[in-house]
C-alpha cells in the first residue's frame, strides 16, 4: 500500500497539495504529515511528530484496522 506523505519543518501550512492529492485520488485510504504538530487523525490526514516518524508504520496499520476494517499486511 502506497500513501502520500508530506514533511513539514514547523507547524504551520495548509496541506494543499496532501489535500488535493487525497481529492484527486479517492482510493488512497489516508495521506500523511510529518511535522512539529501533535499526532493526530483527522480527514484522511495522519500527523505524526517528526520525532515519533520511525513508528509510522504501526501508526498507519491501527488506522488502517480500526476504520477500515481490513487486517493490514
Amino acid at each position: 500500500m502506497v500513501f502520500p506523505v508530506e514533511v513539514r519543518s514547523g507547524k504551520s501550512g495548509t496541506l494543499k497539495s496532501l489535500r488535493l492529492f487525497l481529492d484527486e485520488h479517492p482510493d488512497t485510504p489516508f495521506g500523511i504529515r510529518f511535522s512539529m504538530n501533535e499526532l493526530s487523525w483527522y480527514d484522511r490526514i495522519l500527523s505524526i511528530p517528526l520525532y515519533m516518524a520511525e513508528h509510522w508504520r504501526r501508526f498507519a496499520e491501527m488506522i488502517i484496522e480500526s476504520e477500515y476494517k481490513v487486517p493490514y499486511g
